[in-house]
């Protein structure tokens, strides 16, 4: 049984987990260094994690219901266009709440990207490597 297929997935979970943290340390950096709060620090780092509270659910069930690659693809496209513009907003000396905003948007485009990446991993690998795959995606999930 070969791995093959999966290296995509995991390249992906590896990639877009690499880009969460450091969203996360620039962003932080960016809102303490225009307020020099910790609480609006704390503020941003809570409200990244509400859209997968939120929209978690319903994006499990957008995977389920659009073509996976889809989701993955336009989950992933539609970052890239929103973390321009709050690198924009960033660097133009934007209001934290601007950026805050960002933040959150950000997080919402990346919820559906989970699940709808994770529902390729059966097709990929049939139910034989199945077992493999879900390791070989959790190792590229942790290294991050």
């Amino acid at each position: 049984m070969t791995l093959t297929p999966v290296r995509p997935i995991a390249t992906g979970f590896f990639v877009v987990g690499s880009v969460n943290w450091l969203v996360e340390v620039a962003l932080t950096t960016a809102v303490y260094e225009q307020t020099g709060s910790t609480s609006w620090v704390a503020v941003c780092v809570a409200m990244r994690f509400v859209p997968n509270v939120v929209i978690g659910p319903l994006a499990g069930v957008l995977a389920d219901r659009v073509d996976r690659r889809i989701v993955v693809v336009g989950s992933c496209v539609s970052r890239v266009i929103a973390l321009a513009v709050l690198a924009a907003v960033t660097f133009a000396g934007g209001e934290p709440a601007a950026l805050l905003v960002l933040a959150v948007v950000d997080s919402a485009l990346a919820t559906p990207y989970r699940p709808a990446a994770l529902g390729l991993l059966p097709r990929a690998v049939g139910p034989a490597g199945l077992a493999a795959a879900n390791a070989t995606v959790g190792r590229a999930v942790q290294g991050t």
